[in-house]
């Protein structure tokens, strides 16, 4: 849902309880479910218009909480930087719980039911180091892929993926698809920050 100029400073407080929450063991409860978020070509393309620079490279996904609940947030900038009355600049995601998407690489299910069973112990091992994830950095040229030349519907899914480095490494992703009956495509190119 795009956003009202009044409500960019709601979601900005929504981002800060998250930020304050997010190594606490408090934070873990938001994500028992498993959840997915979406964002629309209907939200895309106004949000897609207020871009800046074509020579931007990254956008962004916060985490909100309001009033008790987990929200979702893609920002063209960071979400700090975004002014009252650049709110076309955010979309509020629309989240689906428990929804078993239809992923189109076997690779990619594998990180998302990953998430699934290993999500509280990724929690318990970030809350630990304070390294719980407060935003994500997508390139936009992905989102852009996504929508090129359709009016379908991105999906983000959590997953974790493994890395062998001195031990064992885990990192939280975002795999966005678009979910067609024909997709094969899939972008994993997500920051988690921190780390900074």
């Amino acid at each position: 849902m795009n956003i009202e100029k009044e409500d960019v400073n709601v979601l900005k407080a929504a981002a800060r309880r998250w930020d304050n929450a997010r190594n606490t063991h408090f934070a873990s409860k938001f994500f028992k479910e498993n959840i997915t978020f979406h964002v629309t070509y209907e939200e895309y393309e106004p949000w897609i218009q207020s871009q800046s620079s074509e020579e931007q490279e990254s956008c962004y996904v916060y985490i909100g909480l309001h009033e008790q609940e987990i929200q979702f947030y893609l920002c063209l900038e960071p979400l700090w930087l975004i002014q009252e009355t650049e709110s076309s600049k955010i979309i509020n995601c629309s989240i689906i719980k428990d929804h078993h998407a239809r992923i189109p690489s076997e690779e990619a299910v594998k990180r998302i039911d990953r998430w699934k069973d290993n999500k509280e112990d990724w929690f318990n091992k970030m809350q630990k180091i304070g390294q719980v994830v407060e935003y994500f950095s997508i390139p936009l040229g992905d989102i852009k892929e996504l929508f090129k030349g359709q009016k379908g519907e991105a999906y983000f899914c959590f997953g974790l993926t493994t890395f062998l480095k001195k031990e064992t490494v885990e990192y939280v992703e975002l795999i966005i698809t678009d979910l067609t009956i024909d997709a094969q495509t899939y972008y994993d190119v997500t920051k988690p920050r921190p780390p900074f």
